[in-house]
């Protein structure tokens, strides 16, 4: 989002796996990223304190947008605040982090979130209330650890009910609700994040709510959606100070 420009600092990290296995570790890997960086710019990198002025912008998509709320939260440890938190259709598909509020340090969020008359990537239990326990999650990541894919549905220990593994939103909340602005899109999961593919990628809701619309000859404009999703965050992203 700084096309041609050469002077701010741009991080890219690879997405987690099927199950989410790996998210917190890339969390993790983020955040040295980006301290080591607030480091160097303190003090010439001489006393090992972190710089608190610098600007901090975070962007992410899907699980991307799960992971750069945690690392806002994390950030904010540091006495870090994050100028601007760009979402884009953020979910919290992972077994072992649950999903979290925007935190305090945020000074404004947009989140750009699909619209369920898209009928794209919906979950048929609604997550929240399966959460499985601390122990569950710690015997899924060793079962699963090495599995890049698994079952959609998996059966906590002893019984009980199953905990789903879907594309159920995060960070629609924040501990400071005004700086929050969030919106809806009818446009697929993938459409989002600018990659139209929700028909050839197995989202069988999907297929099935566009094939519907094109025969009542109402069809949804996946592109057009997308676009005007960028538009909406990246208005707020201005708002907010940033440059292109």
């Amino acid at each position: 989002m700084h096309p041609g420009n050469a002077d701010v600092d741009k991080f890219y990290f690879d997405g987690p796996g099927t199950m989410g296995m790996n998210t917190d570790s890339i969390r993790d890997a983020a955040l040295t990223t980006l301290l080591a960086r607030l480091r160097l710019t303190a003090s010439g990198g001489l006393s090992g304190a972190v710089d608190t002025a610098t600007t901090v912008d975070l962007i992410g998509f899907s699980r991307g947008g799960f992971i750069v709320t945690l690392m806002a939260l994390e950030l904010r440890k540091s006495k870090i605040d994050v100028r601007f938190l760009g979402l884009f259709d953020a979910v919290d598909r992972t077994l072992d982090i649950a999903g979290i509020k925007i935190p305090s340090n945020v000074r404004r969020a947009a989140h750009a979130m699909r619209s369920p008359e898209r009928e794209s990537r919906e979950n048929p239990i609604a997550r929240s209330p399966l959460r499985p326990s601390s122990m569950f999650q710690n015997e899924m990541r060793s079962v699963f650890k090495m599995a890049e894919t698994t079952p959609m549905w998996v059966q906590p220990m002893g019984g009980g009910i199953q905990a789903p593994i879907g594309f159920g939103h995060t960070a629609t909340e924040a501990e400071d609700p005004s700086i929050l602005h969030k919106k809806e899109f009818v446009a697929s999961h993938g459409a989002m994040g600018g990659v139209h593919s929700d028909y050839a990628r197995g989202d069988p809701q999907a297929r099935e709510a566009k094939a519907r619309r094109d025969f009542e000859g109402r069809p949804f404009d996946d592109v057009g959606e997308g676009k005007k999703a960028f538009e909406f965050v990246l208005t707020h992203a201005m708002i907010a100070g940033f440059s292109r």
